[in-house]
């Protein structure tokens, strides 16, 4: 898709030069989360976690007694608040940022997973050596500092998935969305009392302190620490610290690519424009010239379009800089296209430029529940019709207004 050679990007810039590709943030940001959990500690607690919610979720028998514990452990406040999950979610296989409720849902329910755990080892059949087996896994202190770190970094891309997919951002909030989360993990990553509180947390959870592991010279399978240094450090340095360098590192690898994009017209904004020049939005100007030429019906010359520049630049130097709009749908409504037209199709550009599919992949899920079996013979007309319908239900259709346009139809039918 994204080829550079044979891609779809390739063969719609033959067709028209001035498009510009643009990779979903979404997606991005999905790549930059399964890319982060390569850590070995943060790898091996997802593939734990998805077999405890495989091995309840397989049986309604043991989901039936995970759902009467937690009902017990409620009424005995075995926690201080009560529990409204009754079952563990499934770990997304696609969507990585998602996964963010399984986990928070998991750390909710742990307690009662290892009651649960305990019960199903005592029976006798097959389940009950599974059951001994997870049980220890997830007693392990490595499983619990990575279950609680990943619970808390993933609130914080969780939070930047859903800015990413609304359906009125624009580039420039989605960059502002993606500095403003960067800032939020490089400030957790600075910050020493965070990972405290989660090393006491998992001290909690265990019920016991927790100790350094066995550690020999040299490890080959497993990072090389000093032996000298407490249980804290020792996973911090090989948990805490690696996964969030990799986030941080993966962002700013990812969105690089939507940083130069945006930089090609963020200087024609009203709150950058009037400390700019024109060579900085010269080459933005060269790759659209074209198609605004089209608009205009007229050959432009770059020299008209840098002198509706310098009208729109003395346009907002006399403007307070808090009055200035930074974003491109504010200084869209705020310019005006009989006076400066050139500057007019800049910021449509600029407003239009994609962030995320995210909107195209709502209308499949909206034909999969459209085109089932029984409606597997509807024509293109009656299945585009359903679907508008569904897409756009939150809008107010008037129905006085559909009978009269229908009333005005001809629907005589013809026999012959």
């Amino acid at each position: 898709m994204s080829g550079k050679v044979n891609g779809v990007q390739a063969v719609i810039q033959q067709s028209h030069p001035a498009a510009c590709y643009v990779h979903c943030a979404a997606h991005a940001l999905n790549l930059t989360i399964s890319k982060a959990t390569e850590v070995q500690i943060i790898r091996n607690c997802f593939g734990i976690m998805s077999e405890v919610i495989t091995f309840f979720r397989a049986s309604s028998k043991r989901s039936t007694l995970l759902r009467h514990v937690i009902e017990e452990g409620n009424g005995k406040q075995i926690n201080k608040h009560n529990i409204t999950e009754k079952q563990l979610k499934r770990l997304c296989d696609t969507r990585w940022v998602e996964r963010h409720d399984s986990v928070k849902t998991f750390c909710s329910l742990f307690a009662y997973i290892e009651i649960a755990l305990g019960e199903i080892k005592q029976w006798r059949d097959s389940a009950s050596a599974t059951a001994s087996t997870l049980l220890a896994s997830i007693s392990r202190a490595d499983f619990v500092i990575a279950m609680l770190i990943l619970n808390c970094v993933l609130a914080v891309t969780k939070q930047l998935s859903v800015n990413l997919q609304k359906i009125n951002i624009d580039l420039m909030n989605c960059l502002q969305e993606v500095q403003l989360q960067t800032e939020v993990l490089s400030h957790m990553r600075q910050n020493d009392d965070n990972f405290q509180e989660i090393f006491q947390q998992a001290e909690v959870i265990l019920g016991e302190a927790i100790m350094l592991p066995r550690l020999c010279g040299r490890q080959k399978n497993r990072p090389n620490t000093s032996v000298n240094e407490t249980a804290v450090i020792y996973y911090k340095r090989t948990a805490y610290i690696p996964f969030l360098d990799n986030v941080l590192s993966q962002l700013k690898d990812r969105f690089l690519a939507h940083k130069t994009t945006v930089f090609r017209l963020m200087t024609i904004l009203p709150a950058r424009v009037v400390d700019s020049k024109f060579d900085h939005v010269k080459e933005a100007v060269l790759l659209y010239l074209p198609i605004m030429s089209e608009n205009n019906d007229i050959e432009l010359d770059i020299e008209d379009v840098k002198t509706g520049f310098l009208r729109w630049k003395t346009r907002w130097q006399d403007v307070s800089p808090d009055n200035r709009p930074n974003d491109p749908l504010s200084a869209l409504a705020a310019c005006d296209p009989n006076f400066f037209p050139y500057i007019f199709q800049l910021l449509q550009i600029f407003a239009t430029l994609p962030v995320s599919t995210a909107t195209p992949e709502r209308t499949f899920s909206a034909m999969k529940l459209l085109k089932t079996y029984l409606r597997s013979r509807l024509s293109d007309d009656n299945l585009q019709g359903l679907a508008m319908a569904y897409i756009n239900k939150n809008y107010i259709v008037n129905v006085d207004d559909v009978i009269n346009l229908f009333a005005l139809k001809n629907r005589r039918l013809k026999f012959n």
